[in-house]
């Protein structure tokens, strides 16, 4: 029996190399014949018809793209590149190089596809030898400046500080109390701070600030502020380049840097506005050399980041818990600033700042605390503990009831005892009303507690809305910074400028009221004169020489003949409400006072005023009993004269006050 022969590959080819062949024969043959289609070369050297179809597709479409005339040997036909193209590649890679960066992917590839090798090697360097190398090159440059103290070596940054979010703080509480929350002013607005501190510790220089928005208003320049602090607006809060400039004016000037002064050495961060070309240029020509740390290394290096920022935000959080036991209702920005000497005169300390420079090892230079700070920023292992105390969440807080329990029982057993006779108490009523006067004291003294405290929230919510009634008024808008002693200047003379216009308006309303009244008793004594006559002619014309009884009264002429009130309305004395506000705005102008008049200091004869009628007061033996103010007790007078009356009278009955 005779054997199968082993069947072809594909019709009458025997094997894959044969019909390899054979379609790399009918390919050629239709790309060199594109009027034949390749359906007719695909018959001929019995090969697939589809497969033979694609191939020339694909064949014509790269060789339409292809510029230099030929196929590519890896497939794709990418555009070369032109001269200009490979300078603009080399100089990215060169700056890259600059830059510390690393190599990418292409950048290994490329060298290799052309068979070339690579000119140098690639390597991270650790952290560690990183913050050596720079304390070396920081050496190199504090030797060539000729540095030798402190007070020569400068380190500026800034940090956001958020105006009202108070971190957690552990306190005392009573054994049974497992939990406890306190109320946060939630103010999340931030502020830029930005601080320069001296190798030496001392003389730091006045703070930068940056504040959100567009304008400073007048309630940020608090009294408790020095006066050099320098304030800035930015839409973002934050700094740029512009804002960058103003700083280096600033630093200019109370670093007392020039271009005839010693050279000084500045320590900043890699931030881009750091780097701005101009504030650098700027620096230099005063005799001020930027020196910038690496990047990622500034919280070892940089004595601000090592030392001083994370007491400074503490002595912060500090104020806003202070401010929340003295029963604030908010903490705004107004009151970040008037906070914000206390902070500073607390955190930036000489030994503070001292320490932070040998510790970051900037002064005196030195390697080895340097390593050693980086140690200390090894890795914590994560052990379950920390997952578990993640996964607790804590239980929210019990809400106070909406009447308190103790004061009402209280209330309700002294309720019981009111209609019993306490001497026929048995023993165990007369135990329990002990308790019960004993509770009632301890409630007593929680009242009076209470009454401080509502009274000090009165007073808080007094000052409060005087505040608000001017706190959108703004003293700078747009332009560059401003040093608080300048702001102060210019509500100073805009103040005073206020209070001469108002002095001048209410001269002129007190001047106004006395003219009113003049022409009224004029025009009343006019009228009286007419009446008079007229009533002399009906005397002359009566009959019989019989007038009429209330002719022969004539009128009084309030213009001749006027009253201790009419003679008051014609004076300023006649108008105390004008006259005090006159009176005050004088002072104010003066500088004598800022508030209310005190009539304790004017004397007697500057004024006096006529109230009328009153009642004598009766129970001179009334005694104050502790803060309790005392109740007058009125008699009804029978002896009230009219205005009228006589001067005896008057006297009696007038109180003359002097104002």
């Amino acid at each position: 029996m005779a054997l199968n022969s082993a069947p072809n590959y594909y019709l009458l080819h025997k094997t894959k190399s044969d019909y390899d062949r054979a379609f790399l024969q009918a390919r050629q043959e239709a790309l060199d014949d594109p009027g034949e289609k390749p359906a007719f070369y695909a018959s001929i050297y019995f090969i697939k018809e589809d497969a033979l179809r694609k191939s020339v597709y694909r064949a014509k479409k790269v060789k339409t793209r292809n510029q230099q005339g030929s196929y590519n040997t890896y497939g794709g036909n990418n555009k070369i590149l032109s001269t200009y193209q490979e300078e603009a590649i080399r100089s990215y890679c060169y700056e890259q190089w600059e830059a510390g960066n690393g190599a990418t992917k292409w950048t290994l590839l490329c060298p290799r596809r052309l068979g070339a090798s690579l000119p140098y090697g690639l390597r991270s360097i650790p952290n560690s030898i990183l913050s050596i190398l720079s304390q070396l090159r920081l050496r190199k440059v504090i030797e060539e400046l000729e540095i030798n103290s402190g007070k020569k070596l400068l380190n500026m940054d800034e940090s956001g500080a958020r105006v009202g979010c108070p971190t957690g703080e552990r306190v005392i509480v009573p054994f049974e109390v497992k939990e406890l929350y306190t109320a946060s002013p939630e103010n999340r607005k931030s502020v830029t701070i930005i601080e320069t501190v001296r190798g030496d510790g001392r003389k730091t220089l006045p703070p930068y600030i940056i504040a959100p928005g567009k304008k400073i208003m007048d309630n940020w320049i608090a009294s408790e502020l020095v006066g050099d602090e320098q304030l800035d607006c930015s839409p973002t809060g934050y700094i740029n380049n512009s804002i960058m400039m103003d700083y280096g004016d600033h630093l200019i000037k109370y670093s007392h840097a020039g271009s005839d002064k010693p050279w000084k050495l500045l320590l900043l961060d890699g931030h881009e506005a750091h780097k701005f070309d101009p504030f650098v240029l700027k620096l230099a020509e005063a005799h001020i050399k930027c020196y910038w740390f690496p990047s990622h290394l500034t919280h070892i290096l940089q004595p601000l980041d090592v030392g001083i920022f994370r007491p400074w935000k503490h002595f912060h959080n500090a104020c806003i818990r202070a401010a929340l036991r003295s029963t604030e209702f908010e903490y705004t920005i107004t009151s970040f600033f008037r906070d914000l000497t206390q902070i500073r005169k607390d955190a930036l300390k000489v030994y503070t700042i001292k320490g932070a420079f040998k510790e970051a090892g900037i002064w005196p230079v030195s390697e080895k605390a340097a390593i050693k700070k980086m140690r200390s920023y090894g890795r914590k292992k994560r052990t379950i503990q920390d997952s578990l105390d993640e996964e607790i969440q804590p239980d929210l807080p019990v809400l106070p009831p909406n009447r308190p329990e103790e004061q009402w029982k209280t209330v309700s057993r002294i309720q019981s005892y009111i209609d019993q006779d306490p001497t026929k108490f048995s023993d165990t009523s007369r135990e329990v009303f002990k308790k019960t006067m004993i509770n009632t004291a301890i409630d007593l003294h929680k009242a009076h507690l209470t009454t401080v405290e509502h009274a000090t929230l009165q007073e808080k919510i007094k000052a409060d809305n005087n505040r608000k009634k001017t706190s959108r008024r703004s003293i700078h808008k747009g332009g560059g910074s401003a040093s608080v002693a300048d702001l102060r200047e210019r509500m100073r003379m805009r103040d005073e400028k206020e209070r001469t216009a108002a002095l001048r308006k209410a001269r002129k309303a007190l001047q106004a009221a006395i003219n009113r009244s003049s022409q009224a008793l004029k025009a009343a004594g006019v009228q009286a004169r007419k009446e008079n006559k007229e009533k002399k002619k009906r005397v002359l014309n009566a009959p019989d020489n019989l007038p009429a009884p209330e002719d022969l009264i004539p009128l009084r002429e309030p213009d001749k003949e006027p009253t201790i009130a009419e003679k008051a309305s014609l004076s300023q004395e006649g108008y105390h409400e004008y006259l005090h506000a006159v009176l005050q705005l004088e002072r104010e102008l003066n500088g004598e006072l800022v508030g209310e008049i005190d009539f304790s200091d004017v004397e007697e004869r500057d004024l006096e005023i006529r109230l009328g009628n009153h009642h004598p007061e009766a129970g001179l033996g009334v005694k104050y009993i502790e803060s309790s103010p005392p109740l007058p007790v009125y008699i009804e007078s029978s002896e009230v004269e009219s205005d009228a009356g006589s001067i005896d009278s008057i006297t009696r009955n007038t109180d003359f006050i002097p104002f």
